[in-house]
């Protein structure tokens, strides 16, 4: 138990570092995202759209910041909580045809790398909050204000969105070939060092296998001369 707990508690801090890196990552890349698909709600001149935009980049700010601090756990849960009720909002105000649910794609995808998959609640939790927005996106009716977005704006966003969320999934599957090559590489590491000490610790047997023989061999000849001077007395 005292082995296994040790090991648990080494692998923490490489856990939490490879954490911290991808968040930082996610967020990096996902605000140049939100700034690419924000040009043409301006082009268009729909500035309702604003709020969701500037909300977005201040949920990956903010996350950013909490993982920069070292609140690693706070930003992954803060991350994909803010990003399904944001883009629940965006599709509301874009509407259906728009295509902004295809966000919630990279967002389950990405789940794994940004939470604490090792507790079974929160990864249920995570699981389902995206999965019920889509639900209700699908069944819901578009709000009246969306009828002031055309089809043809609608199909530009649509364009965006669903280029925008393809490359998020490639750049999770990226993450995924990397983490595991990385793992990998720790693996053989680890196993060679292992193998080495393996050696050592034979060769060190060998040696006190030999010393204990030769002292045995030495201590023989002086111990039956007392054995014998003692027969005599």
């Amino acid at each position: 138990m005292k082995v296994s707990n040790f090991l648990r508690l080494r692998s923490v801090p490489a856990e939490l570092e490879r954490r911290q890196r991808f968040i930082w990552a996610v967020c990096t890349v996902s605000l140049a995202f939100v700034v690419l698909a924000a040009i043409p709600q301006f082009y268009f001149g729909l500035y309702g759209l604003t709020p969701v935009v500037i909300c977005i980049t201040v949920a990956f700010a903010t996350a950013g910041l909490l993982n920069h601090v070292g609140r690693v756990e706070a930003a992954g849960n803060l991350l994909p909580v803010t990003m399904s009720v944001l883009l629940f909002w965006m599709v509301m105000a874009q509407g259906w045809d728009a295509g902004g649910y295809l966000y919630f794609l990279p967002l389950i995808v990405g789940l794994p790398f940004v939470i604490n998959y090792n507790s079974p609640p929160q990864l249920l939790f995570h699981i389902a909050h995206p999965t019920a927005a889509v639900l209700l996106l699908n069944f819901m009716e578009s709000p009246p204000w969306v009828s002031e977005i055309t089809a043809a704006q609608q199909a530009v966003f649509h364009k965006m969105n669903l280029v925008f969320s393809v490359l998020l999934c490639q750049f999770f599957v990226y993450e995924i070939i990397v983490t595991n090559t990385r793992s990998e590489q720790s693996l053989r590491e680890s196993e060679a060092r292992l193998r080495r000490q393996n050696e050592e610790l034979t060769k060190i047997n060998q040696e006190l296998d030999r010393f204990v023989y030769s002292v045995s061999h030495d201590l023989r000849a002086p111990v039956a001369s007392a054995l014998g001077l003692t027969d005599l007395m």
